[in-house]
């Protein structure tokens, strides 16, 4: 889990942030601001949905752009089966 939570925050370019996510993902795991308990195991289905969303983009599209195409790509990836 630990080795998920740096490599989530390296290839995200993540930074950690204060309180915890709405949905399950690993960044919360290390976060001090999150209580300790149902913490994943690894990279969650969201996690990498939003790493397939990412690194996904055209990066020479407007920032408004890669960002819904980042939404997109989530909602396609949790959607699958």
């Amino acid at each position: 889990a630990i080795a998920d939570d740096i490599a989530m925050l390296s290839l995200a370019h993540a930074t950690q942030v204060k309180g915890c996510s709405d949905l399950e993902t690993i960044l919360d795991f290390l976060n001090p601001d999150c209580p300790a308990g149902a913490d994943p195991s690894g990279l969650t289905r969201y996690d990498v949905a939003y790493l397939k969303g990412l690194y996904s983009i055209n990066p020479q599209e407007y920032l408004a752009a890669q960002r819904s195409e980042i939404g997109s790509r989530i909602l396609r990836e949790i959607a699958a089966p």
